[in-house]
């Protein structure tokens, strides 16, 4: 039967027809439907298999096999290496034979690079926020007009910046080792949810400035007071835009490979955009506002659609790591970390598609599955055992 089944592949087929004649061991093996389907590929593709001198037949159609994808590989750019045989390693541990590209980085990440990761990711998102802040401040404060607040805005300068990037190393570490998943924004309800927010605080505000008003208070400390708090009350609803994303669940695998990144990219633009453009808004408005007081109008350097800039980089910024962006960073430098090390092809994308034109894996949905466990366990043995694949670094999705 195998013969017959043979036969009908034409003259591609014709040495793996004779080999099949003159191998009577090689034909048992071969009515393994996965073996079989593996000697049709590389006999199609005109790969040269010696299967006389293989002392193991099976383990020689692999190995011939393998080594086809291999060059494959190659052809394109990319290096084989180990990584292959290390994540099938850690498949074989775990008793899988499926992973999703997206998470490996993290995921595979063995323990004794952990330090190294979180403290790489706290240190690009704490730099980013820092560095993008005190060049827009900084080049906005040295082009401005003499003014009396002109010296305060340089102290801030440095002074702001340290801080957001404090905050952005401490919103980071929160959430340096979550569970991986994607995240869900939704811009029409939060501009909703915005827009209530907005409505409901200038009611209040109005009420409040009535009132006092009212009472006529001649008292320059309660005065600047109160204009201090109606300025950071006004951007309230636009920091509570800071949460507009939500993750999905961990279990679920992303409906491509690459749909993960792309949804923690989408929520991140999203939402800094939102944050970004509320604050710039609000700010603008109420600084046109209170211009003629004099705790305001001695206080700006520019005209209040340009003097709102100085407010929102870096909340805008601190709202991207909140949803999404911090994840993104920490995928990021494990990735880079895994490349350094040789866990993972540099070319990532291009290796992912050489292997599964080749079959060695069979893509589901967003994850990639090895075509057999004998695939995967085959090549698990070609990893140097002084590679551990057994402690990786404490995800909380994998606890």
């Amino acid at each position: 039967m195998v013969l017959d089944l043979v036969r009908a592949g034409g003259e591609a087929l014709q040495e793996l027809r004779t080999l099949l004649t003159r191998d009577k061991k090689f034909r048992e093996l071969v009515r393994n439907p996965l073996l079989l389907q593996l000697a049709v590929s590389l006999h199609s593709a005109g790969a040269t298999v010696d299967m006389a001198r293989a002392a193991d037949k099976r383990e020689g159609l692999l190995s011939a096999y393998v080594e086809y994808a291999e060059r494959r590989m190659q052809r394109s750019g990319t290096e084989s290496g180990l990584w292959l045989p290390f994540i099938a390693r850690v498949l074989r541990d775990k008793h899988k034979v499926m992973y999703c590209p997206d998470r490996a980085p993290v995921e595979f990440l063995p323990l004794e690079f952990a330090k190294s990761a979180e403290r790489r990711t706290l240190m690009a998102a704490a730099g980013c926020v820092a560095v993008i802040s005190l060049v827009l401040r900084g080049a906005m404060v040295l082009l401005a007009p003499e003014s009396p607040a002109k010296p305060i805005y340089l102290i801030t300068t440095i002074a702001v910046p340290l801080t957001y990037g404090h905050l952005a190393w401490l919103v980071t570490k929160k959430s340096v080792w979550d569970p991986l998943t994607s995240r869900k924004t939704q811009a029409t309800m939060s501009l909703l949810r915005f827009a209530k927010r907005a409505v409901i605080l200038s009611l209040i505000q109005t009420a409040t400035v009535w009132l006092f008003m009212r009472i006529d208070i001649d008292n320059e400390a309660i005065e600047s007071f109160i204009v201090v708090a109606l300025i950071g009350s006004t951007i309230w609803p636009a920091l509570q835009m800071t949460h507009e994303s939500s993750p999905s669940d961990p279990s679920e695998i992303p409906n491509r490979v690459g749909g993960e990144i792309a949804s923690l990219i989408r929520s991140t633009a999203i939402v800094a955009a939102l944050v970004s453009t509320a604050i710039y808004v609000t700010l603008s408005v109420t600084f046109s506002a209170l211009e003629p007081a004099i705790q305001i109008g001695n206080g700006l350097l520019y005209d209040p659609l340009i003097n709102s800039l100085f407010f929102v980089a870096p909340v805008a910024l601190i709202a991207a790591l909140k949803n999404g962006g911090a994840d993104l960073l920490r995928r990021d430098q494990c990735r880079r970390i895994m490349v350094r090390y040789g866990y993972l092809p540099k070319r990532h994308g291009v290796a992912l598609e050489e292997i599964r034109k080749s079959s060695l894996v069979i893509p589901r949905r967003g994850a990639f599955e090895f075509r057999h466990s004998l695939i995967r366990d085959f090549l698990a043995r070609r990893l140097p055992e002084d590679m551990s694949a057994s402690e990786f670094v404490p995800v909380r999705s994998a606890q």
